[in-house]
């Protein structure tokens, strides 16, 4: 965010922000004045997202039902930011279903890792509900996740939630995972951001019947998609 005064006109300038609070970060603080001109990054300016805890049903609903069916879950990531508080999500819910305990929900970015870090370390720049939390225990020490380093270091043999980067699925972890299981009817890919054009992730929002590997190949769009926007970036409201 930048404030720049020229012949006593002050111009905000910023790019997107939120004034709802998320599960870990505290919504953007107004400044204390009055700019005559705003210049402001507005992704979703004239759309609405449903309400977060509708948002946060439809996701942990759709892993449940496919995990109960035998699939396997497949969520292309950011590294840093909403996937923090996807994985906090994610861990709560484990924690609340002992049904789901043997199942393995594993993050694959090596960033995000190291961003794990710094959230933990600084606690006191999260909100009251993470400070709180701190209080007892670091709520992101997950206890129902596992970091993940590589496709050689996955034993897939049966259900999983992966959350892997890159988030368009355009290459990385998550790209490869999609072309092992979109094949399975059973399997989902629950994409949750917003999502570039001419990427793979932008490409099976629509559901078309195929896709084209990365050798080539056009094989059968088989796995469920399902679009559930946590976009960081503020909406019409």
């Amino acid at each position: 965010m930048f404030m720049v005064d020229i012949a006593s006109v002050q111009v905000l300038y910023t790019g997107d922000y939120s004034r709802e609070e998320d599960l870990h970060l505290l919504a953007a603080e107004i400044p204390q004045f009055s700019p005559d001109i705003c210049i402001i990054e507005s992704t979703y300016g004239v759309q609405l997202h449903q309400p977060r805890n509708v948002r946060e049903k439809r996701f942990t609903d759709v892993i449940h039902s496919t995990i109960s069916q035998g699939g396997r879950v497949l969520i292309p990531a950011f590294s840093l930011g909403r996937a923090q508080e996807l994985l906090l999500i994610l861990d709560e819910y484990w924690s609340n279903h002992p049904e789901l305990h043997n199942i393995p929900i594993y993050y694959a970015s090596p960033l995000a890792k190291r961003c794990m870090a710094v959230y933990q370390t600084y606690i006191n720049s999260m909100n009251e509900r993470i400070r709180n939390q701190f209080a007892n225990s670091n709520p992101f020490d997950f206890k129902h996740i596992s970091p993940l380093k590589s496709i050689e270091n996955f034993n897939d043999v049966g259900p999983s939630v992966v959350m892997a980067s890159s988030n368009g699925l355009q290459s990385g972890l998550s790209r490869q995972l999609f072309e092992m299981w979109c094949f399975d009817k059973k399997n989902a890919c629950v994409i949750l951001w917003y999502v570039v054009e001419r990427t793979l992730a932008k490409t099976i929002i629509n559901e078309p019947k195929e896709v084209t590997l990365m050798n080539g190949l056009t094989v059968p769009l088989n796995m469920q998609v399902h679009y559930i926007s946590f976009s960081a970036h503020a909406n019409f409201a």
